[in-house]
Order: C-alpha cells, then sequence, then structure tokens
C-alpha cells in the first residue's frame, strides 16, 4: 500500500503538488507543464513550507459568492504557530491513516448510494485508492470524517476534541485550494477523483449548515453555490470520463439517472404540489424568475412524490443531496436578494428535507432553517409558510447525527 500521504513537492507549482509529482521548479513554466501544454502556476513563494497564515474561506474561495465566509474563526488560538499540513510527521501519518479507516468503514456507510453494492464497494475501495493519487480527494476525505466525528461527539481517540474544528477547516481549505487549482487543468487521469472530491465537498457543505447563524439572517448561499460548483465540475470531467469505462464516477451518475429525468422532475403533478408557491404579484416577477420558481417548485414537488411511494429511504433521501444541485441558477440570484417568494420556496425544500433529521449530514438544519426564514419574513407572508412550519414540528428529532444503510 502506498504512503498515506507523500507529498512530492512542497514548494512546486499548483498542478505538480495536485498531482503529486516530482516539480522542477524551472521558472517561467516547469518541465512537466511545458510537456502537457498547460498553465504553470507558482502558488506558494520558493522556501514556502506550505503553511497559510490566513484563515480558512471554507467554500467562498472555491466558488465565490457574495455573502461573508462561515470560516472566519475556523482555525484555533494556536493556529498561527502550528499547521497541521505543514509537514511530513510520524503523528501526522497515524491520524491520516485513522482518519482514512474511519472513512471507509463508518463515513461512507451514510453517503448517498451505499446501499447499491457497486456503489458501496466504490466509496469503501476505489475512492480511497484513488485519494492516494489525487491530494485534493485525500484531503477532502479527512476534512468529511472530522465533521462525522465532531457531529458523534466521539473522537475515537484519532483527534483532541477541542482540535476538531480547526483542523477540519485546515483540511478543507487545502482541498479548496488544490482542487480549484487541478480543476483549472485538468487531464484524463484526474477527471474521476475530481468529480468524487465535489460529491465530498457537496456533503461536506451540507452537513455544516447546522453550524450556520442566522443574525443576521442570510440564505444558505454558499451551499448553493457549492452544489452548483459540483454541476460544474461534472461538465468539465464529463468529456473525459464519458467513454471510459473504468470510471467509477460513471457508476454513480448512472444509479441516480432514473430519478433526474427532467420529464419526471418538471411535470405538472409536482408543479402543482404547492400552487400559491407560484401566484405572481403585479410587479413582482418577471419571466425567468417565474420560471426559476416554477422549477425549484417542481424539485421539491418530486422530493415529496418520492417520500410517498415504497421506494427506500435511502434512494429518497440521495434527492436531498441531488435535487440543489439541479436548482437554477437564476434561484440563487433571487435568494442572494433575499426575495420572499424565493426564500418560502426554500422553506418549502427544508420542509420536505426534514423527515430525514436523523441522517447526519441533515440533522436539525430543515428546523433551524425554516424557523429563521419565517422570523425575516414580514406578516404578508407568514401564511404561505403554514406547510413548513407544520412540517418540522412533526418531523422533530432529537438529535440527527448518524444514519446507517445497513
Amino acid at each position: 500500500m502506498p504512503r498515506l500521504y507523500h507529498t512530492k513537492s512542497r514548494t512546486g507549482c499548483a498542478r505538480c503538488r495536485a498531482r503529486r509529482v516530482k516539480c522542477d521548479e524551472s521558472r517561467p513554466k516547469c518541465k512537466s507543464c511545458g510537456r502537457h501544454g498547460v498553465e504553470c502556476i507558482y502558488d506558494r513563494p520558493a522556501g514556502s513550507n506550505g503553511s497559510s497564515s490566513s484563515k480558512a474561506h471554507h467554500y467562498a474561495q472555491f466558488w465565490p459568492s457574495s455573502t461573508p465566509s462561515t470560516g472566519q474563526n475556523a482555525r484555533g488560538p494556536n493556529a498561527e504557530n502550528f499547521d497541521l499540513l505543514a509537514e511530513e510527521s510520524r503523528d501526522r501519518r497515524y491520524r491520516e491513516m485513522r482518519l482514512l479507516h474511519y472513512f471507509t468503514v463508518e463515513v461512507t456507510t451514510t453517503i448517498p448510494g451505499y446501499f447499491f453494492p457497486q456503489i458501496k464497494k466504490i466509496w469503501t475501495v476505489d475512492v480511497p485508492s484513488m485519494a492516494m493519487e489525487y491530494e485534493p480527494l485525500l484531503n477532502a476525505i479527512m476534512a468529511l470524517s472530522i465533521l462525522h466525528l465532531s457531529y458523534m461527539d466521539n473522537t475515537r481517540g484519532i483527534l483532541k476534541p477541542e482540535q476538531l474544528e480547526w483542523q477540519g477547516a485546515q483540511y478543507l481549505e487545502a482541498t479548496l485550494q488544490q482542487h480549484r487549482n487541478a480543476i483549472g487543468s485538468l487531464e484524463r487521469e484526474i477527471a474521476d477523483p475530481a468529480s468524487f472530491t465535489s460529491v465530498i465537498l457537496s456533503l461536506h457543505a451540507l452537513a455544516s449548515l447546522r453550524e450556520r447563524t442566522f443574525e443576521p439572517y442570510h440564505p444558505p448561499i454558499q451551499w448553493l453555490q457549492m452544489c452548483k460548483g459540483v454541476m460544474n465540475v461534472f461538465k468539465v470531467t464529463i468529456p473525459f470520463v464519458r467513454d471510459d469505462p473504468t470510471a467509477k464516477i460513471n457508476v454513480v451518475a448512472e444509479s441516480s439517472a432514473p430519478f433526474v429525468e427532467p420529464s419526471a422532475l418538471f411535470c405538472e403533478a409536482n408543479r402543482n404540489r404547492f400552487p400559491y408557491l407560484l401566484i405572481s404579484q403585479p410587479g413582482d416577477d418577471d419571466a425567468e424568475d417565474q420560471e426559476a420558481y416554477s422549477s425549484t417548485s417542481c424539485l421539491i414537488g418530486a422530493l415529496l412524490a418520492a417520500q410517498e411511494t415504497p421506494e427506500h429511504a435511502a434512494t429518497t433521501w440521495r434527492k436531498v443531496v441531488i435535487f440543489p444541485i439541479l436548482f437554477p441558477k437564476r434561484f440563487l440570484d433571487l435568494l442572494n436578494l433575499r426575495r420572499p417568494r424565493a426564500l418560502v420556496i426554500l422553506a418549502h425544500f427544508f420542509g420536505a428535507a426534514a423527515r430525514f433529521s436523523d441522517v447526519w449530514w441533515v440533522g436539525d438544519s430543515p428546523r433551524r432553517e425554516v424557523l429563521a426564514i419565517q422570523e425575516y419574513l414580514g406578516p404578508d407572508w407568514q401564511y404561505q409558510m403554514t406547510w413548513p412550519i407544520k412540517v418540522i414540528r412533526k418531523s422533530a428529532s432529537p438529535c440527527g447525527l448518524v444514519a446507517s444503510t445497513q
């Protein structure tokens, strides 16, 4: 088995570091980038040990939004004196080996689609193997494992409880920086692991919603931007993996294909689930806005329709992750503007997701988001909040730490 963490170059170009190969550091372009005809980016000063004195900006630094980052205090009080990822050490190798093991035996059992034997093998065997060759994926696994440990309130002796938050933030920050650089000069050999890195980042973003503060209220734009970022990455990677029989992301995508079929999603039955959401007021919305509201309402209707069928519950809660990826970009713009109708529709999505509060990466977030939206909206919109308020009260869960599909 290859070493868990073996970086060939710490001060080389971003592409060589992401590919974990030796960089000759020639300027202005290293030999490897010159051979492949790609842009060569030196994003670390010569002689740097790779540490960063900046605080983690979380998802905003990968797919920026106009909302402030929630990660400004993610590093602990001693973070400036100790960079977790600065150098190799026995403690680091031991910690990362245990985190990788924890990911394969615990975290993967909660990942959407795990109940399919093929998907289970991909997440427990193939993805960890890919991570040995694609550093952003390895760091994403570390970040998600630490986040899961923090929600389980049991570090298993892997980490000290007081260090969970800022150590997880450093792995997340490293993932975002390296992944962004790698996507900028994508090659076939990293298209598959890059796709899985984006999937893990979207799960991490959803699970992190429970850490949000609501004073003052702002919609969860960074989470939704991350969801759209997953789609953007897939648009880049698909040409590389489409005809590759060894690409594991194809297996995952094919297992999701039946419930992302447009004709099944954007139909009248789903659109009419909440007709009051689509009643426009004079001068309220233009045609593009109305279409964004309509498409998003269809996705919510599809999520509710799935809950009314005898399909496996784990199949249904996969849609809680996938459907926000399909939200129209204009809908995100309207949320960012805090348009009341957009906020009400978002509250209905969280109401539909409330059934899955026992899944750790959903947890209490639906209840918190719905109540925050209700408090923010004026009296004219309170009647449209009746359904999501009713649902979260009915679906209240004392805790939402983990869901096992075994």
